[in-house]
């Protein structure tokens, strides 16, 4: 059945439910429609059950290499597209760690993208132009003292990042005044006029649309769409909005039905992803929806 219609989709995306027809001509979706009584294709009735886009995390590169029971817990989630930060000591060495990665990811059944993490002592102008070279959307910075983080050469590394600009991600390594760490940061970044998050991201959560439009891979992922991807999970129609965007550990039977790529990967509490293969994504233009 490669060619045919899911019909009376109950679509979360974007914060919203929103009833509509999806053509799918192999593994992509053709298009979405409000309705399409006027075509003549074998149909699917998903009146029970509500779709919304996979989801993505970022994952530890200490897990790598990864078993396969690893990326199939993700899976259960709802996650299909992993984010690592790649830790980079010095500056020179970030195309041998990225390359040390890519290595390990070479048998991993999910797409991921590659970022950096960095101490905030080694944020400069040289390390973007390097992330520039690399195409690195997004640089994980960890913040151990304000005061030297004020004094960092904001304005150069902003020259420097153009125009790829990817965006900055805070990890707080501090014990204590977390909210005041986080006003500074962003007033920082905001004067700066630098591509940011105010927010760490954790590891397992799904990844807010808004941070996804930052680095560049929405709508690449996670965005059902014309002419895109066929990758969704499948909900009973039961169960509220606040599931769809990530399942905790113990709700794993909320998710029925993941699909990545045109292949079905989980089937209620059986999972295979034996045929899959994943790949790098590259990010063209980070926050080129922004």
């Amino acid at each position: 059945m490669s060619n045919y219609i899911m019909d009376h989709v109950k679509l979360f995306q974007n914060d919203e439910i929103s009833i509509k027809s999806i053509v799918v001509k192999g593994n992509k979706v053709d298009s979405i429609h409000n309705s399409v009584n006027q075509l003549r294709m074998m149909k699917q009735n998903l009146d029970n059950f509500i779709m919304s886009p996979i989801t993505t995390t970022v994952f530890n590169e200490l897990n790598l290499p990864a078993k396969l029971s690893l990326y199939e817990q993700h899976v259960l989630k709802g996650i299909g597209v992993i984010l690592i930060p790649v830790t980079i000591a010095y500056e020179y060495r970030l195309t041998s760690r990225l390359e040390e990665i890519r290595k390990l990811m070479k048998v991993s059944p999910l797409d991921y993208l590659l970022a950096i993490k960095v101490s905030q002592k080694i944020v400069s102008p040289k390390l973007m132009q390097r992330c520039k070279k690399e195409r690195i959307p997004a640089v994980f910075v960890e913040i151990t003292d304000l005061d030297e983080l004020t004094k960092l050469p904001w304005s150069w590394i902003r020259q420097y990042s153009f125009p790829f600009n990817p965006t900055f991600i805070p990890i707080f390594r501090l014990e204590t005044a977390i909210e005041k760490a986080k006003e500074i940061w962003s007033k920082i970044m905001i004067n700066a006029k630098l591509s940011h998050s105010k927010e760490s991201l954790i590891e397992g959560a799904p990844i807010a649309n808004q941070t996804l439009k930052k680095i560049g891979l929405y709508p690449i992922k996670g965005y059902l769409r014309n002419n895109g991807e066929l990758s969704y999970n499948l909900f009973h129609s039961s169960h509220i909005a606040s599931d769809f965007n990530g399942i905790s550990e113990g709700e794993y039977d909320k998710l029925i039905v993941t699909m990545l790529k045109g292949k079905v990967v989980r089937a209620g509490t059986r999972i295979s992803l034996s045929e899959t293969e994943g790949s790098e994504i590259k990010i063209k233009i980070p926050g080129f929806l922004i």
